[in-house]
């Protein structure tokens, strides 16, 4: 088995359940992985090239998958794993437009050995993080769980097939599978530690808020969507409103519900790129922007979260365009004082 990296917290004796996390050293998972221990669960964490990006919370294992997939058996056994968080993968869009077949082989081949693993080891939960790239262009209406799917690249694409082997997987197996549909995850929780919680630079509002504080100029992708100011529109939830959808993924299936779920992920309202960046003016000041050529994406991405509220009994609390953008602009400051000064 690969080499232990470091184990924080680990008594599991006197510990009531312990959950594999998959891809846990990374944005989402050192937030999901803080909340779980915080609530009681120690995350087991799972992931690649832990040596420079070490964990905070919970024992963490080197293992590279699939090639080192057997390592996972005396992990499981020896933490008596009976769920499982699955978060890695590959997502750069563009990337996936690219070269395919590595999302094929990462999303897809991948989750398939992980899942038959776990059967094998007789894990009960799997929670997968897919995504609202799996819709197709909804228009100007929010997507319910129910819409079409249509994904236009293969990372949406590999994330959809997915979903089609859990439910299928979940007909023919003892093991209940949860699929939770991000939609634009941002912000950071704040109270952490900067060494605890992985920065994201590559996402829009961090890149906003760079943008600002290096007194450069933000290129627009377009102004002539058919949306309110003529930006692209999407669904921002924050990361820490992501990691509660997690947590009630694991426990709050009622007994006797369907073996396989899927849920959007999202706040329910639409944000312009546009009111980012005023929303980032707010704290930092005038940012200079202009109009870039338009990519080609889908103007309008917004989530009917009804069935999450209902079922999970969940609800994104701090998933406000404020709040997210407050605490982007917090975690920058605290991240970054060398750069500011």
């Amino acid at each position: 088995m690969q080499k232990e990296t470091e184990i924080f917290n680990t008594d599991v004796k006197h510990i009531s359940r312990s959950v594999l996390v998959i891809g846990g050293s990374g944005y989402i998972g050192t937030h999901l992985c803080k909340q779980l221990e915080k609530n009681g669960y120690v995350p087991v964490v799972v992931d690649r090239n832990l040596k420079s990006k070490p964990v905070a919370f919970g024992p963490s294992f080197d293992i590279d998958l699939p090639t080192n997939i057997q390592a996972l058996d005396a992990v499981i056994k020896r933490y008596n794993i009976d769920s499982c968080i699955h978060l890695a993968g590959s997502s750069s869009v563009g990337e996936s437009i690219r070269n395919p077949g590595l999302f094929y082989k990462n999303n897809v081949a991948t989750t398939l050995a992980l899942l038959d693993k776990l059967i094998a080891n007789d894990v009960k939960t799997f929670v997968f993080s897919s995504t609202a790239s799996v819709y197709a262009d909804n228009g100007l209406n929010k997507c319910m769980e129910t819409a079409v799917a249509q994904p236009r690249n293969a990372y949406g694409s590999s994330k959809l097939a997915v979903e089609n082997i859990l439910k299928d997987y979940s007909r023919a197996y003892d093991i209940t599978c949860v699929a939770l549909r991000y939609f634009n995850v941002a912000g950071y929780d704040t109270e952490a530690e900067p060494q605890q919680i992985r920065y994201q630079p590559n996402k829009l509002i961090d890149m906003i808020i760079d943008t600002a504080h290096k007194n450069q100029t933000f290129k627009i992708n377009g102004n002539g969507h058919p949306t309110k100011d003529g930006t692209c529109v999407r669904d921002y939830v924050h990361v820490m409103d992501v990691a509660e959808a997690n947590l009630k993924a694991l426990t709050l299936l009622p007994i006797g519900s369907k073996k396989f779920e899927v849920f959007n992920v999202g706040s329910g309202v639409p944000t312009s790129n546009m009111e980012i960046i005023n929303e980032v003016q707010r704290h930092l000041g005038k940012i200079n922007t202009e109009i870039g050529e338009a990519r080609q994406e889908i103007s309008y991405s917004l989530a009917d979260i009804t069935k999450a509220k209902e079922i999970l009994d969940w609800n994104p609390e701090k998933s406000s365009i404020d709040k997210i953008v407050a605490s982007a602009v917090k975690w920058y400051n605290m991240t970054h004082k060398k750069e500011i000064q």
